[in-house]
């Protein structure tokens, strides 16, 4: 007999995350059925008592069944939902401790605060280094502008053609000095990445109304009213008023 040489892959011989068996049944009866529903539907129409009490009884045992299959399905999925569950607890637990190193946990600050004290200083050195430069430069492009202009009244061109030298120097101090400048700390390892002080938006509603109207043509919000009104005329102490803005249609079904 010859052996079979293929590979196993990793994991081949773990059990399935479902009831084998419980899904065999389920096929099974599954099969029989649809038998029983291909003969109803070859039937078609039904014409006496006895056929739509038997009928019924069918729908009945169908939906029956459809509650046992999606009844095992949550006990063949709490064991992993519970496990999942413990993985985030004790995962979560580690990334709390080490984000309260950073950012710090009640009154106690964290590292950040140390390196943002920090940056807040350097960003106030370099923007006065800034201002300090611009300045500067703003003062050479004036003392070009006069050289440039004596130069002009005295028909001097040596003197004209050192202006305007002196001119487009003080230009490019003038265009290097104005340029942004961003506070940041490198890596002493060099594996690091550098690190920056930035700006992060973050909106609060001041009046839902308006709120509301600006984003009124979303999906998401027509979505969350429908489930809200949904919630409210199904609730069994619904006291029988339309939802405002909806219409409220009612239809019988099986």
């Amino acid at each position: 007999m010859a052996l079979d040489n293929t590979t196993a892959t990793a994991g081949h011989n773990n059990p399935p995350p479902y009831d084998v068996a419980a899904l065999a049944e389920f096929d099974n009866k599954i099969s029989d059925f649809n038998s029983a529903a291909k003969e109803w539907l070859d039937l078609g129409d039904i014409e006496t008592e006895e056929q739509a009490e038997k009928l019924g009884d069918f729908i009945t045992g169908t939906s029956k069944l459809i509650k046992k299959v999606d009844n095992q399905r949550s006990a063949d999925k709490k064991p992993h939902l519970d496990a999942g569950r413990e993985i985030d607890a004790e995962y979560n637990s580690r990334k709390s401790k080490l984000s309260a190193l950073l950012v710090g946990s009640g009154k106690i600050p964290g590292v950040k605060a140390i390196l943002d004290r920090f940056l807040t200083k350097k960003q106030a050195e370099l923007e006065a280094k800034q201002r300090a430069e611009q300045e500067e430069a703003e003062r050479k492009a004036e003392a070009a502008r006069l050289a440039a202009l004596e130069a002009e009244q005295t028909n001097d061109l040596v003197a004209q053609d050192e202006a305007a030298k002196a001119q487009e120097e003080a230009e490019k101090a003038k265009a290097e000095a104005e340029k942004p400048t961003k506070a940041r700390v490198g890596s002493a390892s060099g594996g690091g990445r550098t690190i920056s002080r930035r700006k992060v938006k973050t909106a609060s509603i001041l009046n839902i109304n308006v709120a509301f109207m600006q984003f009124s043509d979303a999906p998401e919000v027509a979505e969350v009213l429908v489930m809200l009104a949904n919630r409210k005329i199904r609730a069994v102490d619904w006291d029988g008023v339309d939802p405002k803005g909806f219409e409220v249609t009612e239809k019988e079904v099986l």
